[in-house]
């Protein structure tokens, strides 16, 4: 299983921008980025990630779900997409990672 950095600081956020305009870049205009960090960093790091990555494709992908954690969080608020989304996110990505060593389709739900 791959290891994942649970904090990351300003230096390595500038990174993560690089790639992202590198990305971009490489793609152009016509293809969404996806941005990623589900479960995988602290607050402070997936707020990093959050704006780091802002005009590269976060809207298309995680970024409100991203920011409603932030709101949470920060203000207090509760979160608009609760526990039970996120987990049907969770089991819907771990099937697919299944299914592609399979070669099959998985059931999202047992």
């Amino acid at each position: 299983m791959q290891q994942y950095t649970p904090s990351i600081g300003p230096r390595e956020a500038r990174k993560v921008r690089r790639a992202y305009e590198l990305a971009r870049e490489a793609l152009g205009d016509e293809i969404d980025i996806i941005v990623h960090c589900h479960n995988e960093l602290d607050v402070p790091s997936a707020i990093r990630v959050a704006q780091a990555s802002k005009d590269e494709g976060r809207d298309a992908s995680f970024g409100y779900e991203l920011d409603d954690f932030a709101r949470a969080v920060l203000e207090g608020k509760n979160l608009e997409a609760g526990p039970e989304y996120s987990l049907g996110e969770l089991r819907t990505a771990l099937a697919i990672y299944r299914s592609a060593e399979s070669r099959q389709w998985e059931k999202v739900w047992d």
